[in-house]
């Protein structure tokens, strides 16, 4: 799990021992990639189906949708929805656990995260936060950051590579974790 939410430098304090620790650490970074929305989906089903719980099918590509195919966030979405305990889970069941959802992908993964990247990085954080539209336009992003050197680009490959942001078409950027526009503006504070 504290692989997952990319926690390496807090290993030893999870693990109890620090060599193991030590040795995660060094070891080459795996880079998952993101889960497929539709596999997410079918997955949350086939679990309950078979534990004869129901998913209703209007609210399965939301649950999906609200995980971003993030692994750690399809982890926790589905253990709030199992130990709810609910046998037929629909919008108003989904919409229940939300909150819960959000303050533990929030506090146990983001903040975890963000404690860990650069000025530069949070700087470009709280500019897409701040921004209407969820994708940028990467000019517009370094106009802001008013750089005229290779910082930005850094920040921005810094940020890519621990998958926060991606860009969905050339030189458009866009957050890639569920919610996380949403905690940037909430730990605005802590971010800056």
């Amino acid at each position: 799990m504290v692989v997952l939410a990319r926690i390496t430098s807090r290993m030893p304090q999870f693990l109890g021992d620090d060599n193991f620790a030590a040795l995660v650490q060094k070891s080459r970074r795996l880079t998952l990639p993101m889960l497929d929305l539709d596999t997410v989906a079918n997955q949350y089903q086939q679990i309950f189906t078979k534990a004869h719980r129901v998913i209703e099918p209007e609210v399965l590509p939301n649950i999906a949708a609200a995980t971003g195919g993030y692994a750690y966030a399809f982890q926790i979405l589905g253990s709030l929805l199992w130990e709810s305990g609910v046998k037929k889970i629909n919008p108003a069941a989904f919409e229940k656990i939300m909150p819960d959802y959000q303050q533990q992908l929030f506090s146990n993964a983001y903040l975890p995260i963000v404690d860990e990247l650069t000025t530069g990085d949070r700087e470009v954080i709280e500019i897409l936060a701040h921004e209407i539209s969820s994708v940028v336009d990467e000019g517009f992003l370094k106009e802001q950051i008013d750089d005229t050197s290779t910082a930005a680009p850094v920040c921005l490959q810094h940020l890519i590579e621990n998958q926060i942001v991606s860009l969905p078409q050339p030189g458009q950027v866009a957050f890639t974790l569920p919610y996380f526009r949403e905690f940037a503006i909430k730990n605005e504070a802590r971010i800056a």
